[in-house]
């Protein structure tokens, strides 16, 4: 088995293991995405999501449970955060370009956004108010999700 091949496996494995854990330890509803609300999205953002992305979403991606409430994330919330972040960005001489995605807001003031365009599980990057660059958090999407479930719902179902 290639070096290559084990990789895809673990960020597949940690995606999948992180959504089955809202899904146990939320109250309320967890919906994914159909691959038509997937098209969709592609279709109106103008890039082709990465797949470590698309995985989160055909989980998570319509209504996610009692994780990370009081962020924006879900598909109903994406085109406006995407809005926001470049408003954002430009008030501050920030330069987010085309290829970059918005998937995540706190308050309108903070977002996390992958580069489409680097590989099927690609790095996070952080924009906050102010900030006249991204940041790049040294996390791929994967580790990401992954380290945020952990850290809200604990290490539930580790032994």
């Amino acid at each position: 088995m290639s070096k290559e091949w084990v990789l895809v496996t673990e960020w597949h494995h940690s995606i999948d293991a992180s959504i089955e854990l809202i899904r146990v330890a939320s109250d309320s509803d967890v919906r994914g995405c159909s691959q038509d609300d997937i098209d969709r999205l592609e279709g109106s953002s103008g890039v082709q999501l990465p797949d470590a992305y698309r995985r989160f979403l055909r989980g998570i991606g319509q209504a996610a449970g009692d994780f990370m409430s009081g962020s924006d994330f879900c598909l109903g919330f994406l085109e406006r955060i995407q809005r926001g972040a470049r408003e954002m960005a430009g008030d501050s001489g920030c330069a987010v370009p085309q290829t970059y995605f918005v998937f995540f807001s706190h308050q309108g003031y903070e977002y996390l956004l992958l580069d489409t365009e680097s590989g099927a599980n690609p790095s996070v990057y952080y924009l906050g108010e102010g900030a006249v660059e991204l940041r790049a958090l040294e996390q791929t999407f994967a580790e990401w999700f992954s380290s945020t479930v952990r850290e809200e719902f604990g290490r539930a179902g580790e032994s």
